[in-house]
């Protein structure tokens, strides 16, 4: 957190006054500059408005402090240690509403010996490790949000079937990963890399996860 993080989270919190409003979010800074989210939804944002967002800044990382009794209502997900991030936002912005400040309020480094998500050392085993998870997290997301993404956020329920796919293959599901691989080739027909991913998923599922850990590796050593 910036030394003044808390101060100016106070100082919001005592500003609000709807009561819906269940959680007060901030930016973060990189060590790089960048500054993430790239801009935030103004005014109050309720479960639309936020998928609305996530749609067009295309990520839902953020510094976010909730009311104590909004998360005894709608917490975390209890024997489920993968990241469940996208499912609990969603799950959240459906029953509280948000408000987002401008400000810079934590920061975030790029270097991959501090994040298990950059890192490509044991990759492919963690990937494997967390995919039920995960791919339970996606099938959730579809099942309880699906029809309104759909409606209000085409992309970013496209991009929920094809994370649903690979998870499935990282886990080793052939069946399940080749069922949403087809789905999401309905929706996006002209995605070559899919289309690898449906014939490799079929011949050797939990490859893929080797192929993910190649890959981070390469972008890894061409980065530093």
């Amino acid at each position: 957190l910036e030394p003044e993080a808390l101060g100016v989270l106070k100082e919001a919190i005592d500003r609000l006054e709807d009561d819906a409003v269940g959680a007060v979010c901030a930016r973060y800074r990189w060590d790089t500059g960048r500054v993430t989210p790239t801009f935030v939804p103004r005014g109050v944002v309720d479960y639309e408005a936020r998928m609305l967002w996530v749609e067009q800044e295309g990520g839902t990382d953020c510094l976010f402090c909730a009311r104590r009794s909004a998360l005894l209502e709608t917490n975390w997900f209890k024997d489920r240690r993968a990241s469940m991030d996208a499912l609990f936002h969603l799950n959240f912005s459906q029953r509280w509403r948000e408000v987002f400040l401008e400000r810079e309020l934590a920061r975030q480094v790029t270097t991959t010996e501090q994040s298990s998500s950059r890192a490509h050392k044991g990759r492919a085993r963690m990937l494997r490790k967390w995919a039920p998870d995960m791919a339970w997290q996606y099938e959730e997301i579809l099942r309880r949000h699906g029809e309104a993404l759909r409606e209000n956020a085409p992309q970013t329920y496209a991009g929920t079937v094809r994370a649903c796919a690979l998870q499935h293959f990282y886990a080793g599901h052939r069946r399940r990963g080749v069922q949403f691989c087809r789905q999401y080739l309905q929706l996006r027909p002209a995605d070559l890399a899919a289309r690898f991913f449906l014939l490799a998923g079929a011949i050797c599922p939990t490859g893929l996860a080797e192929l993910n850990q190649w890959k981070h590796m390469l972008r890894n050593t061409f980065r530093s």
